[in-house]
Parts: structure tokens; sequence; C-alpha cells
């Protein structure tokens, strides 16, 4: 098990909005350019985009190696083209290794990846019988390591968490699931439609647990009704390792990095 590699997917499709890219002169959020962690300071910066290539291509967990975009790929990554929407772009990378029984998925926004980050994932997450494993950190795991930048969080009956920006997949039980996760994306912002796919017991109750800060729902409940909504089963795993649950979303976030990359 030890030896056990899998093919990973970077998500790096679609344009920065336009504030991030006004603010900064970038067509993609990808593009930014950080430090690697694992390289030191004053080590030449790289784009985020490079950046998870370079940490995906040196994890041992971590075997063929492709990204969804429009940008030109660095390194060995085999470039998918970017399909103009998330589920398109997720899906035609799961064609890419739809053989795999399990792949890694992972975004290109996040600042402080590294290859260590990725085979702690992975060593945890291959131990979890599921067809996504869902990574969620304590939120004052993430607040700690990078006070500056902003998450979001759900208070839980086991604590408040964030969600982590890598999952681990079974491409079959995905690709097989496609209807049932393009009617959970398309009603994402419909919470009626999405009360009754995930049942309107679990609705309410996260509902109550934003509006009130308080830990009324399970990550079981969570579970059940997230394995309902995609038809697959769906598992989350505490993680401790808050550089797979930091993500760039706000210009703000961009000072931030900048400001907490200066003081190392």
């Amino acid at each position: 098990m030890n030896s056990y590699r899998v093919p990973a997917i970077v998500m790096a499709g679609g344009a920065a909005d336009p504030q991030f890219s006004s603010a900064t002169g970038l067509r993609h959020r990808s593009l930014l350019r950080v430090q690697d962690p694992e390289a030191g300071p004053g080590s030449p910066t790289l784009t985020m985009l490079e950046l998870a290539v370079r940490s995906l291509s040196k994890a041992r967990r971590i075997a063929d190696l492709y990204a969804v975009t429009d940008l030109d790929v660095p390194g060995s990554a085999h470039r998918i083209a970017d399909h103009g929407g998330f589920v398109d772009n997720l899906f035609a990378g799961l064609e890419s290794c739809r053989d795999a029984s399990c792949a890694c998925i992972c975004t290109a926004d996040m600042p402080f990846l590294t290859s260590h980050a990725v085979d702690r994932f992975m060593d945890m997450a291959l131990q979890v019988d599921a067809d996504l494993v869902y990574p969620i950190v304590r939120a004052e795991v993430c607040a700690r390591a990078f006070p500056a930048m902003k998450r979001t969080s759900l208070a839980t009956r086991q604590g408040r968490f964030t969600g982590g920006n890598m999952v681990l997949v079974r491409p079959a039980a995905l690709l097989a699931a496609r209807s049932h996760i393009e009617a959970a994306h398309a009603h994402r912002k419909s919470p009626l439609r999405l009360a009754m796919m995930l049942g309107l017991g679990v609705t309410v109750i996260v509902g109550l647990s934003v509006v009130t800060g308080a830990g009324l729902v399970s990550i079981g409940s969570l579970e059940r009704a997230a394995s309902r909504l995609i038809r697959a089963t769906a598992r989350a795993l505490v993680s401790d390792d808050p550089a797979i649950a930091t993500d760039v979303d706000r210009v703000e976030d961009v000072a931030a990095i900048r400001e907490l990359q200066r003081s190392e």
C-alpha cells in the first residue's frame, strides 16, 4: 500500500472575476505568483498553477498528472482543454483517468500547497472506503496558520470546519453519477431545490447552524445527505493541514499572502 499511486487532476479552468482581474492584472487566479513553501525565502516565485503541478509531481502518491485549463501547462502535466464550466471540466478530467481505481482532484489556487501536504492527505484518504473523500479542517487551525486569510466555515456537533480543495474519488462512480452531480451543481443557488434533493430536515438544520453559529448538524448526517445528493458514497476526512483548505478567493487574499510570505 505504501507504493500505491494514483493519477491527479488539477482544476485550473475558467477566468478570474472582473474585480480580481482589475486589481491584479491577471486573467486567471492560478497565474498569481507565490513563493514555493518547500523552497524557502528568497527562492524564485511560481504561479499557483506551477505550484500545484510541482507539489503533485513531487508527491510519492501521485502518478500521471492532468491539468484542465486553457493555460500553458508546466512540467510533465498533460493538458485537457477547458470545457467552460466547472462540472464539464470535472468530467473531462475524470474521463482522462476513468480506468483508474482512484484519482486525486485539486484546485490550482492553493498558495501554500506542498508535496508533503498532498501525501498526508492521500495517506489518510486511501484508508477510507468511499467514492468521494473530502477533507475538512478545523477553522481554528486555518486561522492560527494563516490569520489574514478568511475562510467560510460551518459549525457542526464535532466542531467548526472549513472545506478542503483536494478530494480523492473513484472516477467510475462519479462518471456513473454524472446526471445527479450536474443537477446538484445546477441547483446550488436554489435553496428550495437543494432542500428537496438533500432532504428538508438537513437543509433546515444547516440553515439554522449558519444563522445561529451553533453546531446543530453532525458530520455523519452531512455525509449521508451528500451521498444521497450525488448518488455515491461521500465521506468527510478530518485533517489538521491548513494548506489544503486555504485558497485564493478574494482580492484581499493576495495582500494577505504577500504579508504572510514576507514574515517567513
